[in-house]
């Protein structure tokens, strides 16, 4: 969210909205003028109705105020307290980050870009102010129609900050050497502000720069005249010494900056040297450069490093400007070292934002670096984070005297190593000396980080043995993909913990990736708003969790990173900008969407990163892993083998490259399925896939290994052992999604595609995935190719789908298909299944008899075939007809016969609905006790069978037996749950069932209201879905609707709030009237 005043007044939520009516953009500009101070009432009733406000003024100012709330928060709870318009006895604050608020962005980008320029980064200070400008868009407050006085002095006051960022950006410009190329730019400034002496300097200067003495001259000259004779005065004594310098061709005009009321020759900050000081900053590299920048203003940089650098400067001063800024980011630990006469400052780690989620390993690592020699390696994948806990290890309090950073670019032989470790600590080769012993003196007592120690090579370990082979103490830390050979203990670093799919948002929220992902994103790189024209500054306010549906979002974004901390952290400044969803999506198109800009390094992208980390894997493991990147899931042995080999490639060839490949952590072997490539790895090794595979031979193989995969799998859904095979499906969707893609792409082979899509019907069913499993079949059925067979067995799956979402046109289009269909005599399964089809659209009519019909048509020749699965369907959908019939004893023996025959098949889901369907008609035919073993027994099945189906509908049906028995809290708290389950799989038969019977508890318990609510719902769920409720479902919504003596105005009232009921807010009113009903009559 951001509020933009630098124009018209909009809050942008993705995209810019307009604020409303003129009063509620007069109150966001007084809150937004004076954000982070508490505006009183008497303020904003004097700016926004003047000396007379109306009666009602606290009254409208709170609707107005409230209005702005909504466009701030639209997810916020009715009557919640906002996270940013906080409101008192005394009036309204507005607390905002400096990234929410664009005017104080634009500020924050002047600041930095002048501290750049001081440093000599001018084209890096142009790429700031020009970003700041670029925020304006229009006048201050443009649409404000009466601004309050505050509201006219800030908007002034930005005004002129804006002249003076144009300014900036010339100056800055010409010290980048653009002089030629801003003459006309700065004529036409002057022009607009003729008045304004530093744009005539810079005017002047560019013209000098490109060779235009003359013309510089004529600038003074118009520029003198027109305040002369105007407002009567001289020009000022910094544009008078610049026309004395261009009249003499000095030199100095080479080297000349002209900031605002100064004209001065390039040099450093002056300091007194008798009061110098050396301070040495270490920390994560990144959260070190704003501070670079900073400190060149009063003192200068004599050494960089990894995670360190030095400045010499009055101590006083360097420390104000240090202790002023890392006190925005926390405590500070500073350390003063008189023997050395310098100052060591860092931020204490506690943790820094990089080191989220790993207290652990931190103080494992802590501890393995004990006060011996010791090498200890921090080995993990790329971006796994290992450069930045190295870097967090504060080698103070581990007794050392310091750090020693190294990165080695390459494989290096010994005598380079030495070189290159030597130049690190500052030793010279001695003529006659020992550089090994020399070496050990000069790093006793310090911390040396090897830096990707793997990338040395293995003279690096060689080197290092001998370093530790005296009595010196030499205690290394080496991060990389590989441990040293030499090293006394080994930290494997994980990726961070990504929360599961259906983890609820307050574990979600816990969660080390998300946590990090949630600060980088409140963590701007303009941290705190400047101050305004009164002099006082806005303030950092505190930090706001996201809410549910964004924690969601961001979790499934973790997930997708892999909860990797470099992108995690890259992902940041992209997800504050565009939302999560939105940049996963683009991630799915170019992953160089994560990036830093203007950073080069092997840190400065995750393509960057892993380019860098896979230049020394061997040319056949590069050729495995960019086939292997054909998996979107996980893959054994077997599937590597299969999918990889060929083309030149042996089975051998794929072993020994995946062993390579796990070593260097770049495929996990900690998969279920065995083996998976992180999504950050795959994305790279699919741009590698056209250039080792131009013929797309390797997805051809993938896609019929998955499609053979399927149909070995698909036959167990309906049989013992069911659940394992719908697990491993569910397990490989991506890569069936990617196996269909090709297959109807550019494989071009839909044949299979229809086959497979024929025999995942019940896995669709199964999982409550009725929408896919629809849209791929229609998408098989649309190809028109295919086997005459797997296109009706799509028919008949697109039927059943269809039936089960109501959507009965579909169904009858379907079947009448199947029977015009040349295949249907290959598929012997059709005859009864058709009866069953047109029997359940028969039943939808309630035409029983004519259903019944079909049904023993169907039971007859699925048991003379031996159709044991058409028989069991035939069987329970006569035992439906039987209970609407209310014939609930051969009702029984007809779930009963489905059972025996789900026993038979060992197929625990079809007698799981057989026996839902046999407790209640044993309840209803008066056998209470048999019932509620029954019903028992059916929770049981419903729990372990895990699908969401099963879950809602053993309760439900669980849940009516406890009605029917008279236990009412038993009955409410399954049916309550029932509704919950039932709303992610959009189970019609729950809330048909469910929703009249928690109607008659509400009713029971003498809440007249709740059950005309869920009445009317129940009715109009049946109404919209066409299937018809069951006789005693009816007489339970007539009797909630008739009852409870409310009067008519209220019943209508209440039935019209019902018929406007969603499952998941019926599901919601249910729970909220859970511990009424029971209270009430229980």
């Amino acid at each position: 969210m951001r509020i933009l005043v630098l124009g018209p007044v909009a809050v942008s939520l993705g995209v810019d909205t307009a604020v409303g009516s003129s009063r509620r953009r007069s109150l966001l500009a007084c809150l937004t003028a004076a954000v982070g101070r508490r505006v009183t009432w008497s303020e904003l009733t004097e700016g926004l109705w003047g000396g007379s406000p109306p009666p009602s003024a606290r009254a409208a100012l709170q609707v107005h105020a409230s209005g702005v709330r909504s466009l701030l928060e639209p997810d916020r709870a009715p009557r919640s307290s906002g996270s940013y318009l906080v409101t008192d006895s005394e009036g309204y604050t507005l607390g905002l980050e400096v990234g929410e608020l664009d005017w104080t962005r634009f500020t924050r980008f002047g600041e930095y870009a002048r501290v750049l320029r001081s440093a000599g980064r001018a084209e890096e200070a142009v790429e700031l102010l020009a970003a700041g400008l670029n925020l304006w868009r229009g006048s201050a407050f443009e649409d404000v129609v009466e601004p309050t006085p505050t509201v006219v002095a800030h908007g002034r006051w930005l005004e002129s900050l804006r002249l003076q960022a144009e300014e900036d950006l010339f100056a800055a410009s010409l010290a980048a050497g653009r002089h030629s190329e801003l003459t006309g730019d700065l004529a036409r400034a002057l022009s607009e502000e003729p008045f304004r002496e530093r744009r005539a300097a810079l005017l002047m200067l560019a013209l000098y720069r490109s060779g235009r003495q003359r013309d510089a001259l004529e600038v003074y000259n118009r520029t003198r005249n027109r305040l002369v004779e105007e407002v009567g005065c001289e020009p000022g004594p910094e544009l008078g010494r610049l026309h004395g310098l261009i009249l003499n061709h000095d030199a100095r005009l080479d080297g000349l900056r002209l900031d605002p009321g100064v004209t001065s020759e390039p040099g450093g900050p002056v300091t007194d040297s008798r009061h110098e000081s050396r301070v040495v900053l270490e920390g994560p590299s990144a959260s070190l450069l704003e501070m670079e920048a900073l400190l060149t203003v009063v003192g200068r940089v004599t050494e960089r490093g990894a995670g360190r650098f030095t400045v010499v400067g009055e101590r006083d001063r360097l420390l104000g400007v240090i202790e002023a800024e890392l006190g925005r980011e926390g405590p500070t630990d500073i350390r003063y070292r008189a023997d050395e006469g310098m100052v060591t400052v860092s931020p204490l780690l506690t943790p820094p934002v990089n080191l989220i989620g790993r207290g652990d390993e931190s103080d494992r690592l802590r501890a393995m670096l004990g006060p011996e020699s010791v090498v200890v390696s921090l080995v993990g994948p790329v971006g796994v984070g290992k450069t930045s806990l190295a870097l967090a290890v504060d080698p103070l309090t581990l007794g050392a005297k310091g750090r020693i950073v190294v990165a080695f670019p390459r494989a290096l032989g010994a005598e380079e190593v030495i070189e290159v470790l030597m130049g690190a600590v500052g030793v010279s080769r001695r003529p006659l000396g020992d550089p090994i012993s020399d070496l050990a003196a000069a790093l006793e007592g310090s911390l040396l980080v090897l830096d990707d120690h793997d990338r040395g090579g293995p003279a690096v370990d060689s080197v290092l043995s001998s370093l530790l082979q005296g009595d010196r103490t030499v205690r290394v830390l080496t991060t990389g993909r590989r441990p040293s050979e030499i090293a006394n203990h080994v930290l494997a670093l994980e990726p961070l913990p990504v929360p599961a799919p259906d983890d609820p948002a307050e574990v979600a929220a816990e969660c080390a990736s998300v946590r990090l992902l949630v600060e980088r994103m409140g963590r701007l790189p303009i941290d705190s708003p400047s101050p305004g024209p009164s002099g006082e500054g806005a303030g950092p306010t505190a930090a706001r969790s996201p809410g549910p549906s964004a924690l969601s979002d961001i979790g499934a974004l973790a997930r997708r990173l892999d909860g990797l901390p470099l992108a995690l952290e890259l992902a940041a400044p992209a997800v504050t900008a565009l939302g999560p969803v939105a940049v996963a999506e683009r991630l799915e198109r170019s992953p160089g969407v994560l990036r830093r800009p203007r950073t080069d390094g092997r840190h400065s992208s995750l393509d960057a990163a892993l380019a860098w980390a896979l230049e020394d894997l061997e040319p056949r493991a590069r050729e495995v892993l960019a086939r292997l990147s054909a998996f979107s899931g996980g893959f054994d042995l077997e599937a590597a083998e299969e999918v990889c080999s060929g083309g030149g490639v042996s089975e051998d060839d794929v072993v020994l490259a995946l062993a390579e490949l796990v070593n260097a952590w770049l495929v996990s072997n900690r998969d279920p399925a065995g083996y998976r490539l992180l999504d950050s790895t795959r994305a790279v090794a699919r741009a590698w896939l056209a250039q080792f595979d131009p013929g797309g031979e390797t997805r051809g193989r993938h896609a019929r290994y998955v499609a053979a995969r399927l149909m070995r799998l698909a036959p167990r859904i309906l049989g013992r052992g069911g659940r394992g095979a719908r697990a491993e499906i569910e397990e490989g969707l991506a890569d069936l999604s990617a196996s269909l893609e090709w297959m109807f792409g550019a494989g071009d082979d839909p044949d299979t595609a229809v086959d497979v899509l024929g025999e995942l019907t019940f896995f669709w069913f199964s999982t409550g995935r009725l929408h896919e499993g629809r849209r791929r079949t229609r998408r098989a059925l649309d190809s028109g190719r295919g086997s005459a067979a797997g296109r009706v067995r799509c028919l008949v799956g697109e039927a059943f789908l269809a039936w089960w979402q109501g959507d009965y046109r579909a169904v009858e289009t379907a079947l009448s298909k199947v029977v015009s269909s040349s295949g249907a005599e290959e598929v012997p399964e059709v005859a009864a299944l058709m009866d069953v089809a047109w029997a359940s659209l028969a039943w939808v009519d309630l035409k029983l008899d004519e259903a019944a019909e079909h049904l023993d048509r169907a039971m007859e020749v699925a048991a003379a075939r031996g159709q044991q699965w058409e028989l069991a369907s035939a069987c329970t959908m006569a035992a439906n007809v039987s209970w609407y019939r209310g014939d609930y004893r051969r009702a029984v023996t007809l779930y009963r016969r489905a059972a025996e025959v789900g026993s038979r098949l060992r197929n625990p889901l079809l007698s799981a609905v057989a026996a839902r369907g046999e407790a209640l008609m044993v309840a209803l035919d008066g056998n209470p006790e048999e019932a509620l073993i029954l019903a028992q027994e059916v929770l049981d099945e419903g729990r372990s069978l895990g699908d969401p189906l099963s879950e809602a509908q053993s309760r439900t049906f669980a849940g009516l037996v406890h009605l029917q028995n008279g236990d009412l809290t038993r009955a409410i708290d399954l049916m309550v749950e029932a509704l919950e389950r039932a709303v992610d799989p959009f189970d019609v038969m729950t809330f048909l069932l469910a929703g009249p019977g928690l109607a008659e508890c509400a009713l029971r318990a003498g809440d007249s209201e709740s059950a005309t609510v869920l009445a009317a719902w129940a009715q109009t769920v049946a109404q919209l879905s066409s299937i018809p409720m069951a006789p005693l479902e009816n007489e339970r919504c007539r009797a909630a609707l008739a009852g409870g003596g409310l009067e008519p105005e209220a019943s209508e009232r209440a039935a019209h709030r019902g018929r406007g009921l969603t499952p998941d807010m019926a599901a919601a009113f249910a729970r909220q009237g859970r511990d009424r009903w029971v209270g009430g009559g229980a």
